[in-house]
């Protein structure tokens, strides 16, 4: 990998020198199609650039964007196949610029034109929400967890105060796929403290399916999708990049990140980026006292290139992302008498101090990707697209625990160790058949190998999935509706090597159907209405299956179930949209999904008492659970200058089988907030803002009695604060932002976090960034 590394450099610097008398071209225009005598939008219009012949193709609403365009005078032509065209002059001058277009009905028929564009992607007909923009910046200095927490239905699972992953309407882990730069992220992400191993500088915005998307993206995606989206390699000649500083108070935690990229032009299209993190952080504190070993240190580096002509896009792409995290120390505990003293008290018993020192216990992770990927585009609309990756996934986990003697001093002999090689192979095609029915069918595999080469929590494993799916999204003409369906076959095999075993390895077979039907309904282009009723499924993980010892990150003991079977779940959806013109924009999505077989950690009574003494016992189960609930996001214009906002999530889980609440599902949340918007220095900027939010978290009533080993923490209210501008130094953009976090310094607890026994959530964290666009101009 080392070695692709230093190849991807060479690759970009190899070309740089055709780029020097480059232009600035990061100009884009964008606009609405409407027909002229209904003024209604025009689906799938394209339009055309005459002089570079670059273009786009609209979306559902009529809406196109065309980007990466230089300084000058553009003559754009619209057409669509039942009218006429429209041509436009226009002088782009400004970043931004917007230019709308009125096309009439004809009724004769026109000769084929061939038009080359990317079409737009079909909406999905799940509840879909993204982040992006400024919003993710401010956030981006946090993880991939905390970047989504806004977003209604997503809630967040922590292990302490330094790893969190992401919870879609109660699902989590091998529930949830995460999509990383279109490949499907693979680490030892079973493991409730294994968050994704990924950069959140690295995307330029991040979309969340919520609810099952098997047939699309594979049994892990039985309850959502993250795709983290990177910005797309340049297409226009020139060199730009961005550089970005922030600065954490709490943990006096600093990040600098920044990338370059560059692309020639010309009929090749040859294009390339390099980008990379620094990221450090020491102890951070509550309100009341700091956290022993809470410290952070990542390093992430990526690398990409492509070409693109005529037909054909190509690209090749390289990550390597290296973390080391402390785990709170007060949390492993020598003796049964102390950690029932600990949890009674709910806090460590001294103050601690602030250090950068990273002690055990601890995590350290290692994880490359590698991937290419080649698309094929038809003259008729449609693509054939082939993909290749491989990951490397590298976990050590230190314990704090020693039998005899003293710790050992450094870190060269990890308590547990764990190493996993994936390969994925997918080949998907998309066409048009029948001029209205949008087409995809794929096949994808994946091989795994997985070596436990330290401790014993789970065996030495191969794993070999294959699936292929079809969906058909279908759209009469001028009509409001649009239907879609779909299903899928997946087959999984995975052969264990159970150890100080001299027998065969243990075979699990394992293969089922997956399908989905949905619709969109279109209300006269102000509101939108969309329904999805899907079937999924899941296969036991080898956690689940073999656990057996010690989780030293999560200071628990963890016991699998080897007669474990595969979860299957009904979900369905329907959410409306408001999208007209007004000053409201609002969504409301309602859900259900019935999983049975569902697999979750049951808290035993008894501790469990090993060598490095007692740790809270879990046990791998199943039963049949039940998960509805609402999400709601409102956001209503008072004046030009000041919008109010308000979302919430509501979620009733229960266990089925023994009729009563399902345990560790994430409280009742609500967020509202107020923000004033300033006039921007420059028309083409986003616009200055401030904005205040009060987040309100219930009490977890709905809570099986007697099974935790404490009961659910109380609610709390706390605020956050945030601001944002562009400034200028001359010619050259700054932007700056400020945040402030738990503005109230609230001590607080959240019920989802597994260290809640022993201590409370961070209190007051102020946050700086700074983010300065490079370009090169000729």
């Amino acid at each position: 990998m080392n070695q692709l590394f230093r190849m991807g450099i060479t690759l970009l610097f190899a070309w740089w020198w055709f780029l020097l008398p480059a232009q600035n071209c990061r100009f884009h225009i964008s606009g609405k199609i409407l027909n002229a005598d209904t003024r209604e939008p025009v689906p799938f219009a394209t339009v055309l650039v005459k002089e570079n012949a670059v273009g786009a193709v609209a979306d559902e609403q009529g809406r196109y964007e065309i980007r990466d365009l230089c300084a000058g005078t553009y003559t754009l032509v619209c057409s669509h196949i039942s009218c006429d065209h429209a041509e436009h002059q226009i002088v782009l001058e400004s970043h931004e610029d917007s230019l709308d277009f009125t096309l009439h009905e004809h009724s004769v028929g026109l000769a084929d034109v061939l038009v080359r564009a990317k079409a737009a992607p079909l909406k999905t007909t799940q509840p879909l929400a993204e982040v992006k923009g400024s919003r993710l910046e401010s956030l981006q200095s946090l993880n991939i967890a905390e970047a989504i927490r806004s977003i209604p239905g997503v809630s967040v699972l922590n292990t302490g105060a330094t790893i969190a992953k992401p919870v879609i309407q109660g699902l989590h882990s091998n529930r949830i796929l995460v999509l990383n730069n279109g490949v499907q992220l693979e680490g030892h992400q079973w493991g409730v403290e294994h968050a994704p191993e990924v950069d959140p500088y690295l995307a330029e915005k991040i979309s969340v399916i919520k609810g099952a998307a098997s047939v699309r993206y594979g049994p892990e995606a039985l309850g959502g999708v993250i795709l983290i989206e990177p910005r797309e390699l340049p297409t226009r000649r020139g060199i730009g990049g961005a550089i970005t500083l922030a600065g954490l108070s709490n943990g006096r935690t600093g990040a600098a990140s920044g990338f370059v990229e560059a692309a020639t032009g010309g009929k090749w299209g040859l294009s390339g980026r390099l980008q990379g993190t620094l990221k450090r952080g020491g102890n951070l504190h509550t309100p009341d006292y700091f956290l022993a070993n809470t410290g952070i240190l990542e390093r992430h580096i990526s690398w990409a290139v492509g070409a693109q002509r005529e037909h054909w896009q190509t690209e090749l792409y390289y990550a390597n992302f290296y973390s080391r995290l402390g785990i709170f120390r007060d949390a492993h505990i020598g003796n049964v008498t102390d950690i029932d003293n600990a949890i009674e008290r709910g806090r460590p018993l001294n103050d601690g101090e602030f250090t950068y020192d990273l002690n055990r216990p601890q995590q350290r992770i290692l994880h490359e990707l590698l991937k290419w990927r080649t698309t094929y585009r038809f003259d008729q609309g449609g693509k054939l697209a082939l993909q290749l990756s491989r990951q490397f996934n590298r976990r050590q986990e230190f314990d704090a625990h020693r039998l005899y003697g003293p710790l050992p001093t450094n870190f060269d002999d990890p308590d547990m160790e764990f190493e996993l090689t994936t390969y994925t192979t997918g080949l998907d095609w998309e066409y048009v058949a029948f001029k209205r029915l949008r087409n995809q069918v794929g096949l994808n595999y994946m091989g795994q190998r997985n070596t436990t080469d330290r401790g014993g929590l789970i065996p030495n494993y191969t794993a070999h999935t294959g699936g292929a799916y079809w969906i058909s999204r279908w759209q009469p003409f001028e009509s409001p509706w649009q239907l879609e369906g779909g299903a899928r076959y997946d087959l999984k095999g995975m052969e264990v090597d159970l150890p100080q075993s001299d027998s065969l390895p243990t075979r699990f077979d394992f293969r089922s159907a997956s399908g989905t039907l949905g619709l969109i309904y279109q209300f006269a282009g102000v509101a939108q209405l969309r329904f999805n009723a899907a079937s999924a499924w899941r296969a036991p993980n080898i956690n689940e299956l073999y656990s057996d010892g010690v989780h030293h990150s999560t200071a628990s003991y963890e016991k699998g179930d080897t007669g474990l079977q595969p979860e299957r779940a009904i979900n369905s959806s329907l959410t409306l949209e408001w999208t007209g013109k007004g000053k409201l924009k609002a969504s409301l999505s309602a859900y259900y999904n019935r999983i049975n077989d569902f697999i979750f950690l049951l808290p035993q009574a008894e501790y469990v008492l090993s060598i490095r003494g007692p740790f809270p016992a879990f046990q791998y189960t199943q039963t049949n659970a039940r998960l509805m609930g609402l999400d709601w996001n409102a956001t209503l214009d008072l004046s030009d200058h000041w919008s109010v906002n308000s979302l919430g999530s509501l979620l009733r889980a229960r266990d089925l089988t023994q009729d009563q609440p399902l345990i560790f599902m994430p409280s009742d949340r609500f967020e509202h907030g107020i923000t004033y918007r300033f006039k921007p220095l420059r028309e083409a900027d986003e616009a200055p803002f401030i904005n205040l939010t009060m987040i309100n978290v219930l009490r977890q009533s709905r809570a099986p009695e007697g099974l935790d080993y404490s009961a659910p923490p109380a609610g709390h209210t706390r605020f956050n604060f945030e601001a944002g501008m562009r400034w200028y130094w001359g010619r050259q953009p700054i932007d700056i932002g400020v945040a402030v976090f738990n503005l109230s310094n609230t001590s607080y607890r959240e019920y989802l976090n597994r260290f809640r026994y022993y201590a409370h959530e961070t209190g007051r964290n102020i946050t700086f960034r700074i983010k300065v666009p490079l370009g090169i101009d000729g």
